[in-house]
Parts: structure tokens; C-alpha cells; sequence
């Protein structure tokens, strides 16, 4: 027994980690987790793009009550209707590239490299593309495609980019900009977004200012909006020679990547489900979906979010926190910072960021009430949000908004840049005019004055159309943002005796009214303005898709 127990070694005390090993073990930790929820992400997606095949295919919207499928995606999904297409489109293409697609969903090709790659592919080329970017890096990736098909810029995941632009205007004066954007929405017929209103503001007002003046403002303006000093100093730097060795596993060797493994998502009995599946039941596996990847992108968030301060990346051989997430969570920086800002809200922020992870709001209620509302205010806005259509919450908190202060949107560099050299032209016009300098609060009240002035002389004209006026030049139907092709419909039908009062007529877009309302899809009834309940998504057996109240507040179907 004696030799025996000699013979165990002595157990020795584990050697002191150094600090930067102590990083580094934080940073795989994260990563980690963000790989599991990676994948979850990643075998959503070709689900979602399947069902995106038969909504956008199909038109299986028009059947639950919407016009359009900007309208169905904003109110029913949260998203925009170019998000809903793009996701039909790469769905549509994997379908007919089996081998790209199965590489696609174990991981081994991102998604954001199929987008580009499904436009030149073809069912003879798909084992040949497959093989040419499984494994490789987006750098590598991207660099193989675009030596392959020159002079096409690489498809980002994002839209467009956008600049911030800023102004103060006085309190007195934020009427005026509501006012302006309204009209600019009557005057193109359309849901103008509130950059579009800056940029038609900016048009009125260069085109009634002097020449000279605009010239001169040109060139106090240039190229503004100026980048910041950081990316100054970052492009005056040299890029430093790459040692990119294409594939994932050589560039950063420390790491795992996904590869081979087979989808836990049933994707051929999704594929028949949403061919065959009713536009109700359709609309309900979307919404289904897209509450999964609402919490998958709330987790997410926070997990960057401790990254990026961190600086975690670094320690597991990312030199930026952008390449990052281009290569381990395969999107954009600029929505991998989106997810973070929704996660730095925190405690004062907690009721938007759980509604949103809970799938109770959309991502657009959500990201429009952190953006509008006070954090003192947010579980109000957020029962208000989840009784409404997101209409008529943008409306509402628009009408909120007029306790003035900063006038703020983001706009492409180019809108960007016209509203800037309006505002300097209008600001120069108004130093000739007065001995005091004009501020940019000034110039943009003026324009705004005159814009209005401008809009609504021309539209005396359709003054005779009182139902129009009142309705505010749109579709009167819930989520529809519609602004031309009005119809005025009897809301008690002149067949049946209905009279031609103003409390029994309605504004109607073309749709709502001929192929809604006449078809039997849309019901409408009571006293306008203030009086209409709305049924949309009618059907033969079974209650229809929403029932709205006044105020496009939701009744129980």
C-alpha cells in the first residue's frame, strides 16, 4: 500500500495565466457563443428565403389585404420590402445550384459571397463554383469573383451607404417641417421617406435662389460631409502588403470553422409547406421565423457589443472589429453596429430590447421607438406600438415631435450633399438680405417656408376634392401608404342605398378599393372619418387576417 501511494504524482499547481492569454481565452469564450447563435442564423435563413419565394412569387400578400409587399413586410415583418425580394432572390437561384446551396447552409460559403455568386452561376457551373469558394475568406472570395467577372462592384448585405444629417430648428418652426413633409409626400404621390422630403425641399429652394448665390455656395460646400479625422488618417495611411491566404482555416488558424454539417432544418418539407400553405398560414411561418431571428440577433448584439469593447477581435487574429464580423458572423459592420447600439440601451432601455428579443414588436416599432422615445416613456410607446400599425405609430410619433430641437435624418453622401449646398445658398441669400448672420436653423426655415408656399399653390387646384383633403391625399385602408390612384368609395354602397354623404365616402388607393374592398378581401365599414373599422385578409372559412379599429387600432379576430 506504501509503494502504491508513493507512486501517485504529486498534484502541481496550475501555472499563472498572463493577462493577454486571459484575453484571449475571454475573446474564444465569445466567440464561442456567437458561433452557436451564428449557425442558428444560418439555417434560418435559406427557411425564410423559401417562404420569401412564395410571397413575393405568388403575391400571396394582395390576398392577406396589402397592397404591396413594401406595405406587408413593413407592418407585418418589420423589415423592407428590398430585404424580403433579396432573400427570395438568392433563395430562388440556391434551389437550382445544389451544390452551392448545401455549402451555403453547412457554413463553408457565406452568404454574403452567394449573393454575388448565384447571379453568374448555372446548374453545369454550380460543382465548379462550389468548390472555387468553399472555405475561402470574403476577402478571397470576393477577389476570385471579381477577377472573374471584372468591372462588377461586390454586393454588400446592407443597403446603400447613409450619412447623418443634422439641424437645429427652432422650436417655433418644427411645424413647418411636418408640414413640408407631408406635402412632399402628396406632391409625389408616394411615401416619400424623410430624407427624399429634405432633398425635394432642397430642390424648391435652389431653384428659386439666384445663380451666383448657388455657385458660390458650391464651392464653400465641396464634397461635405466631410469624413471624419479617423478615416482621414486611416486612408492616408499605406495599405500594408496582405499575406490573405484565401482560406479560412490558414488565415486564422486558431479558430474552428463550420463545414459539413448537416442542416437540423427540414428545408425540402419547409419547400413543400410553403408551396401548398394558405396566404394565412404562410404569413403566420413568417412571422414565426422572423420572431426566431429577432432573438437570435438581440443575443447577438449584446455578445458583440462586449466584444467591440473589449477588444476581443483582436485577440483572436481580427485586426478590426469590421473584419470580424465580415468573416465569423457573416454580415455587414454596419449591422453588426446596429445590433450593438440596440444593445448598449441597456437597463434604461430593457422594455424596447426585450419586446424586440420576445418578438412582441417588429424591428422597425422597435428601432423607431429607442430612436423617438424617451426611456422613461418606452413601455407606453411599446403597448402602444403592439395595439397599432406601424402607420399610424410613425404618425403619431411624428405628431409628437414638435417640441422642435434637431432636425435629424440619414441620406445617401449624394442627397446629403444637396441638402448642404441649399442650405449654404439659402444661408448666403439671407446674409445679403439682413445685417446679422443667418444660422443654419434660419436658411432651413426659410426653405422650408418656401417650399410650402410652393406646394401648396400648385395644389389649389385639387382643392374640389374635399374627401381627398381630408384624408390627407392617401389610402384611408390600415399599414397602406398609397398616395396616388385615390379612389372616393361609398363605404354603405350606392347599390344598396348608401348615400353620397362625406361621412359615407372614403379614400381609397386603386387596389384597396377595386381588388380589396370589391373583391371581397378587404371589408370596410362605419362613418368616416372617424368612425371605419377595417377587416383585412378576408377568406371564405375562418376569421380574416387583422381587424382594425378607429385609429388602425388591432380588434380581436
Amino acid at each position: 500500500m506504501r509503494s502504491i501511494s508513493a507512486a501517485r504524482p504529486t498534484p502541481q499547481p496550475a501555472p499563472a495565466l498572463s493577462a493577454a492569454a486571459l484575453v484571449y481565452l475571454r475573446g474564444r469564450d465569445a466567440d464561442a457563443r456567437i458561433q452557436a447563435l451564428v449557425a442558428e442564423r444560418r439555417e434560418l435563413r435559406p427557411a425564410l428565403g423559401t417562404l420569401a419565394v412564395r410571397l413575393v412569387k405568388r403575391r400571396r400578400y394582395e390576398s392577406l389585404g396589402f397592397r404591396s409587399l413594401g406595405d406587408y413586410a413593413r407592418e407585418r415583418l418589420g423589415v423592407t420590402a428590398t430585404v424580403v425580394r433579396e432573400w427570395a432572390r438568392v433563395s430562388a437561384a440556391l434551389a437550382g445550384l445544389p451544390r452551392l446551396r448545401a455549402a451555403v447552409v453547412a457554413g463553408e460559403v457565406s452568404w454574403s459571397v452567394a449573393r454575388r455568386a448565384v447571379a453568374h452561376a448555372s446548374a453545369e457551373t454550380d460543382a465548379a463554383f462550389a468548390e472555387a469558394l468553399r472555405g475561402r475568406t470574403l476577402r478571397a472570395a470576393e477577389a476570385l469573383l471579381a477577377a472573374a467577372f471584372p468591372g462588377e462592384a461586390p454586393v454588400r448585405v446592407d443597403d446603400a451607404e447613409r450619412v447623418p444629417v443634422r439641424v437645429l430648428l427652432p422650436a417655433s418652426r418644427h411645424g413647418a417641417w411636418l408640414a413640408a413633409q407631408e406635402l412632399a409626400r402628396r406632391m409625389a404621390g408616394e411615401a416619400l421617406p424623410a430624407w427624399e422630403c429634405a432633398e425635394a425641399v432642397a430642390a424648391e429652394a435652389i431653384a428659386a435662389l439666384p445663380s451666383g448665390v448657388v455657385e458660390r455656395a458650391a464651392g464653400g460646400v465641396g464634397d461635405r460631409p466631410a469624413p471624419s479625422r479617423r478615416a482621414s488618417a486611416a486612408s492616408r495611411r499605406p495599405r500594408a502588403p496582405t499575406r490573405e491566404h484565401g482560406l479560412r482555416h490558414e488565415a486564422f488558424r486558431g479558430l474552428r470553422w463550420p463545414g459539413g454539417d448537416a442542416p437540423s432544418l427540414p428545408l425540402e418539407r419547409i419547400a413543400i409547406l410553403a408551396e401548398h400553405a394558405s396566404p394565412h398560414a404562410l404569413d403566420r411561418a413568417l412571422r414565426r421565423a422572423m420572431r426566431r431571428l429577432q432573438r437570435i440577433e438581440h443575443d447577438l448584439g449584446r455578445i458583440l457589443r462586449q466584444m467591440l469593447d473589449r477588444r476581443l477581435h483582436r485577440e483572436l487574429g481580427f485586426d478590426t472589429f469590421a473584419r470580424y464580423v465580415e468573416e465569423r458572423v457573416d454580415v455587414s459592420p454596419r449591422t453588426a453596429r446596429r445590433w450593438v447600439r440596440f444593445a448598449r440601451l441597456g437597463s434604461a432601455g430593457g422594455a424596447v430590447a426585450n419586446a424586440f428579443r420576445a418578438g412582441l414588436v417588429t424591428p422597425r416599432q422597435a428601432a423607431l421607438v429607442a430612436e423617438r422615445v424617451s426611456p422613461s416613456r418606452h413601455d407606453e410607446a411599446i403597448a402602444f406600438a403592439r395595439r397599432v400599425t406601424f402607420r399610424c405609430l410613425e404618425g403619431a410619433l411624428d405628431a409628437a415631435g414638435g417640441a422642435g430641437g434637431e432636425v435629424a435624418f440619414h441620406a445617401p453622401p449624394e442627397a446629403a450633399n444637396v441638402f448642404r449646398l441649399a442650405l449654404e445658398a439659402t444661408r448666403l441669400h439671407l446674409d445679403g438680405l439682413q445685417p446679422a448672420r443667418a444660422s443654419d436653423g434660419d436658411a432651413f426655415a426659410w426653405m422650408l417656408d418656401h417650399a410650402v408656399a410652393t406646394w401648396l399653390e400648385q395644389g389649389a387646384a385639387f382643392r374640389d376634392y374635399a374627401d381627398f383633403e381630408r384624408d390627407g391625399w392617401r389610402c384611408t385602408a390600415p399599414g397602406c401608404t398609397a398616395r396616388r390612384n385615390l379612389h372616393s368609395h361609398h363605404i354603405l354602397f350606392r347599390s344598396a342605398g348608401g348615400p353620397d354623404e362625406s361621412w359615407n365616402r372614403t379614400t381609397l388607393c386603386a387596389f384597396h378599393h377595386l381588388r380589396g374592398i370589391h373583391a371581397r378581401v378587404v371589408a370596410c365599414r362605419g362613418r368616416a372619418p372617424d368612425g371605419l373599422h377595417f377587416e383585412l385578409g378576408l377568406r371564405p372559412v375562418g376569421p380574416p387576417l387583422l381587424r382594425l379599429g378607429p385609429g388602425e387600432v388591432m380588434e380581436a379576430c
